[in-house]
């Protein structure tokens, strides 16, 4: 399925040789200066069941997609 950025996971795994390079240079640049775009602060949150009675809310935890 695909994300914010309509970019599919099939896509970016039949990239991956072409995308490591510039992907992790992406990634170093925004941890050095700490600058994030908003795009990349997106996510879908879902409940995950952990255990016990589905009832009950404090049995879930949320995830990020």
């Amino acid at each position: 399925s695909t994300g914010h950025d309509d970019i599919s996971s099939s896509l970016i795994k039949s990239l991956r040789t072409e995308l490591i390079n510039p992907l992790t240079l992406i990634a170093n640049q925004m941890i050095n200066t700490s600058i994030f775009p908003d795009s990349l602060k997106i996510a879908k949150i879902k409940p995950l069941h952990k255990k016990g009675p589905i009832d009950k809310c404090a049995n879930y935890r949320p995830i990020s997609l």
